[in-house]
């Protein structure tokens, strides 16, 4: 990356996502101005499989995924069930607004009083899951 080119992070949040990952979990590191991968880090790069069972449940699980939303507001519920019922959901196809009716019951939409609580569904459960690329 040049000198004068801004910082990617904060327009394109996977990024830095992935850097904070990284770092939290001493897979990479600052060093002189560069980015390096440490020895776990080096040895992660030839096993995809083996990193991606230590980035994702870190990713998914441990992270206030509500921090990086546009509204900061996290969405009721926990892992445990939105899992086990997007797993069944999910299979056959189904709408960000279908799902949010499957957990929260019927009734909000983009265009009242309950697209907060659906964008805080998307942002804290949905993108997780879509940047770990476990749904599409």
């Amino acid at each position: 990356m040049r000198d004068d080119a801004p910082p990617l992070g904060a327009d394109f949040q996977p990024l830095e996502l992935l850097h904070f990952l990284l770092i939290r979990l001493r897979l990479g590191r600052h060093y002189k101005g560069r980015f390096l991968a440490t020895n776990d880090g080096r040895m992660y790069a030839g096993q995809p499989g083996a990193l991606f069972d230590k980035l994702v449940p870190f990713f998914l699980l441990a992270m206030d995924h509500a921090a990086y939303s546009r509204i900061g507001e996290a969405a009721l519920g926990n892992w445990d069930t939105w899992l086990n019922v997007m797993n069944v959901q999910i299979e056959d196809g189904v709408s960000e607004r279908k799902l949010f009716g499957v957990f929260y019951g019927e009734g909000p939409d983009w265009g009242n009083d309950g697209w907060r609580q659906i964008g805080a569904f998307n942002s804290c459960a949905l993108k997780p899951l879509e940047w770990a690329e476990l749904v599409v």
